[in-house]
């Protein structure tokens, strides 16, 4: 084993230093299911089209497929055997298949057990999941487990709780959904959400007596909701007999799984069968039912796949292959080669092991791929996406009216469609009808099989408990009509003191309303000059101490009605640390013009604080700001308002503590008030808003939730880029394009393929980030995430930064700045220190210490005349000599150590050395500082000592001469 290990470790590094390319060697098996919407003769073309684009993007490989085909059923034992022949047979890299269960169960045990990775666009079962048994295995389709999953959340949607299953047993996929079922209804059960669920089996094939009626009258006994597993031409019969029973009222609902649709349209799930004279009442009965199915493709990747499939076999392999062959489970089997060879590649290019097949797998796991496209999580297990659809009864097809997003396992109602519930419902049906499942619920009997006593009783309990009900809603009604009659909102212009100075670049917004088209400014309000604040664009003003923000809007005259003082209550009562606070609504009487009164936020616009160019602003800032937004954003979404409707950079400010807040929230009814004939149209305002939004009548006004989502994309390009949407791409490495505003927003309008949005380089922004981003500029609105969901993501990526805990994070980092520059003064000045205790030293080895002292204290030195000194002057007698005879280290030895000798005398004598010159001391006693008539006495001693010291130091020098 170790032998091979050493062997196949020198092969790899021959290959690498080769740049040889690495021999890739894929075994595709396939075995034949009936249940299963797949065919051999395209499965074929698809594994050599995958491999060849493999080949194309990964030149360091070698691509070689090999397609192994089991004639027999999936409960055959051929398809184990194929694989152990294959594995013997040549050097397999990854098999790829098979996608029935029990195939694929041998497989896929045989696989872990080699250690070669195993990549399936089938295996639906639950059993798969279980990754310590099936230990290479990587899943590109849909599972059980989240179909379930969906169900569940559908049951939630319209609060059912008694559900009635009715399954075919001859069709083996159909028993194991069923079981997954129920596993799933009974953890819903531990988890809170109560199921309760009647199953009722039938075998087609067998001889045993059953009957559809029977099952569905015993059914309804205990549920009002269905769900049908089994063929679409038997659900078509069993749905019939449903009808004869009564059963097509608003009362019942059914669900079925088509999860991929049949080539064959009459194997599908429809009312319309050809030469059925109970098409008519299929029809009316069908309305009951509503499909759960995997959301098909629609991107032009996938478009183009099914091209090339269709061209490749009827050029290569003269096969004609229809384009309803080719599902999106065909589209994953492609996608299992191209997303195999793309961690080979990664593995290679980080010069790991290659050959260890868990490792290969496990490169795939918990990565997203295609944009975002696929996403295959922790487990090893893509998270697809299905969707709901619910016949529409004017057209006669089934449209689909929700989606349900595995990744996020989020339900979402198409905006679009509306489910159409029987007899024009106006909503699902009660999961417990009125008077019960047989009808015999107490209140629904006649008052005549009470006693009188029990009667006259509940009569009265009833009068009493109406009579109760209407009070209070006519309470909490006159109430809410005294709150908006309230004019809380109306401020005096006069009352507001206006901050004026020069007019400079824009430093915030309160309102989508373009400054040019303000008319001029009332003076009736006093004018107070600032040299401190400048917000032009919006007037700044003091309302009773409290500076405000005022912003103009241009109407002519407010109509108050009912809806704006709704709206006025809303917004009064949205209160958020990211909202500016809506404070009321200003009225000068004199012009008249009218005002928008909010909360001040002096930073300016996100917009201006980007563009700034001298202003710093890290990563950390960048996510503090972003989960400001989304926090804004979170709690609007949540409220009475339920959008925005025109967020933008320019719609968002900051304020002192460098916090964002929304602006602009609410109000509607007013902005839809305004007069917008003078005002010169910027195309460029429209860069923020949704594709969907730019196609309406008047796209200033129009808006939704998803609609925030695209714009929130938007603001998050600008935030990590730096600079405005749309603005350059040669920025991020591409042919310089101008592109005219007019014509971007036409091609957001047009809705391009793939989509026209800004665009951003990769070491711009995070990878989680940008797609983010990408998913939230998504051209389907339905496809777009929520706030809730865009938080729980950002968690990841910014650690929970805010501008709370950003602006800690930076008085901290302050202060230690400032402890860490403290130190450095310390270490500073006692360097200072340091350095002048040498001076010193220096100063009073030239100057006497007299002379020193006063001039360090910054004294004039007065010059002096002495009656009596004595001075010295000595050197050595054939020193010259010496020096000539000796090298330059050893005249500098000696000086130096003459000198420190020399030094040392002087110094404990009352004399003052006067200069020094090669081996040559002027000495003088008595000056500067007079000592009477010692001076000659002291220079004498001193004399005398030199002398005996000098020579000791000379004598280690010159051994031969006489020191003199």
């Amino acid at each position: 084993m170790k032998t091979i290990f050493i062997f196949a470790a020198i092969c790899l590094k021959i290959i690498f230093c080769t740049n040889q390319p690495f021999p890739v060697e894929l075994v595709g098996i396939f075995v034949t299911q009936p249940d299963l919407p797949l065919n051999y003769d395209v499965l074929r073309p698809t594994m050599h089209i995958a491999a060849r684009d493999a080949q194309k993007r990964y030149k360091n490989l070698k691509m070689n497929v090999v397609v192994k085909n089991d004639t027999d059923s999936c409960y055959g034992n051929l398809a184990p055997s194929l694989a152990a022949e294959e594995y013997y047979a040549r050097k397999v890299s990854a098999f790829i298949g098979p996608a029935c269960n029990y195939a694929l169960d041998q497989v896929a045990r045989l696989a872990s057990h080699w250690n070669i990775p195993i990549f399936t666009a089938g295996g639906w079962g639950a059993e798969f999941a279980d990754k310590k048994l099936y230990q290479s295995l990587t899943r590109l389709s849909f599972s059980l487990d989240k179909i379930c999953h969906f169900f569940v959340q559908i049951l939630r949607q319209f609060d059912w709780h008694h559900v009635s299953m009715i399954v075919d047993e001859s069709d083996l996929y159909q028993v194991s959904f069923s079981k997954s079922l129920d596993s799933m209804f009974k953890l819903a059960n531990e988890n809170g959400y109560t199921i309760r669920i009647n199953q009722q089996s039938f075998d087609p094939t067998s001889n045993a007596s059953w009957s559809f009626k029977k099952f569905l009258v015993d059914s309804r006994k205990n549920a009002r909701i269905f769900i049908i597993l089994t063929k679409a031409t038997i659900l078509r019969d069993i749905l019939l007999t449903a009808h004869d029973l009564g059963m097509n009222t608003n009362e019942y609902a059914f669900l079925t799984v088509e999860l991929i649709k049949d080539k064959d349209a009459a194997k599908n799930v429809g009312w319309y069968k050809v030469g059925d004279r109970r098409n008519k009442i299929a029809k009316k009965i069908y309305e009951s039912l509503m499909v759960v199915s995997v959301k098909s493709p629609t991107t032009a990747r996938f478009n183009t796949f099914v091209t090339d499939v269709v061209q490749f076999a009827r050029e290569k392999l003269n096969q004609n292959i229809h384009i309803d062959e080719i599902n999106p489970i065909v589209a994953a089997f492609y996608d299992t080669i191209q997303m195999f060879s793309w961690s080979l590649n990664k593995t290679l290019m980080e010069e790991k092991n290659p050959m260890d097949g868990r490792a290969v797998s496990r490169q795939l796991w918990n990565n997203t791929f295609y944009e975002g496209d696929i996403l295959i999580n922790a487990n090893g297990d893509r998270e697809a996406d299905y969707t709901l659809s619910d016949l529409d009864p004017d057209i006669g097809i089934f449209r689909v009216v929700a989606n349900y997003y595995g990744s996020r396992n989020l339900y979402e109602q198409v905006d679009d469609f509306e489910i159409h519930w029987p007899e024009n419902g106006k909503g699902p049906p009660p999961d417990v009808p009125y008077c019960g499942f047989t009808g015999d619920a107490i209140h629904c009997l006649a008052i005549e099989q009470f006693p009188p006593a029990i009667s006259i009783s509940i009569v009265i309990f009833t009068l009493i408990g109406f009579g109760g009900i209407v009070t209070f809603f006519i309470n909490k009604k006159l109430k809410l009509e005294a709150r908006l009659a309230d004019d809380w909102w109306k401020i005096n212009f006069s009352d507001i003191k206006i901050y004026e100075k020069g007019a400079k670049k824009s430093t915030t917004s309160i309102s989508t309303v373009d400054s040019s088209s303000r008319g001029p400014r009332s003076d009736a309000s006093t004018i107070i000059y600032t040299p401190t604040i400048n917000l032009s664009g919006v007037l700044v003003g003091d309302l009773h101490g409290l500076k405000v923000a005022v912003k103009q809007i241009d109407v002519k005259k407010l109509h108050i009605n009912r809806e704006i003082r709704i709206e006025l209550k809303q917004v009064r009562e949205t209160l958020h640390d990211n909202l500016v606070r809506f404070i009321g609504i200003a009225m000068d009487e004199t012009n008249p013009n009218y005002y928008i009164i909010t909360e001040l936020a002096t930073r300016g616009s996100l917009n201006d604080v980007l563009e700034n160019e001298a202003m710093n602003i890290d990563q950390e800032f960048k996510y503090a700001m972003i989960n400001d937004i989304v926090e804004g954003m979170l709690y609007l979404h949540k409220s009475p308002i339920l959008y925005h409707g025109h967020l933008k950079s320019t719609n968002l400010v900051l304020d002192s503590r460098f916090t964002v807040k929304i602006c602009d929230y609410g109000l509607r009814s007013i902005y839809r008030q305004i007069d917008r004939s003078n005002e010169v149209f910027n195309p460029r305002q429209l860069f923020w808003t949704a594709p969907e939004h730019l196609r309406e009548k008047n796209p200033l006004i129009s808006g939704s939730p998803k609609g925030d989502i695209y714009s929130f994309a938007i603001i998050l390009q600008e935030i990590m880029t730096r600079s405005p949407p749309y603005e350059s791409i040669e920025r991020v490495g591409r042919k310089k394009k101008v592109i005219a505003p007019e014509e971007i927003l036409d091609k957001l309008r047009i809705g391009t393929v793939p989509p026209f949005r800004p665009e951003i380089a990769s070491d711009e922004c995070p990878f989680d980030l940008l797609d983010l981003m990408k998913v939230c500029w998504a051209e389907n609105p339905n496809e777009r995430p929520d706030f809730p969901w865009i938080k729980s993501r950002l968690r990841k990526v910014t650690k929970g930064v805010t501008s709370k805990n950003y602006l800690a994070n930076l008085l901290k980092k302050m202060e230690d700045y400032s402890d860490a520059l403290q130190k450095t003064v310390d270490e500073r000045e006692k360097s200072v220190v340091d350095e002048k205790k040498k001076t010193e030293e220096l100063l009073h080895q030239i100057l006497p210490k007299f002379v020193a002292e006063e001039l360090k204290h910054g004294r004039h030195i007065k010059p002096e005349s002495f009656d009596s000194v004595t001075i010295y002057f000595s050197d050595v007698v054939g020193f010259s000599d010496l020096a000539a005879e000796s090298n330059p280290d050893e005249v500098v030895e000696l000086l130096n150590d003459l000198y420190s000798t020399i030094d040392g005398v002087i110094a404990t004598y009352d004399a003052f050395k006067v200069e020094t010159i090669t081996d040559a001391y002027l000495v003088a006693s008595g000056l500067p500082v007079r000592n009477g008539n010692n001076h000659a006495n002291e220079i004498a001693k001193m004399a005398l000592a030199i002398r005996n010291e000098g020579k000791g130091v000379m004598k280690t020098f010159w051994l031969e001469g006489e020191v003199k």
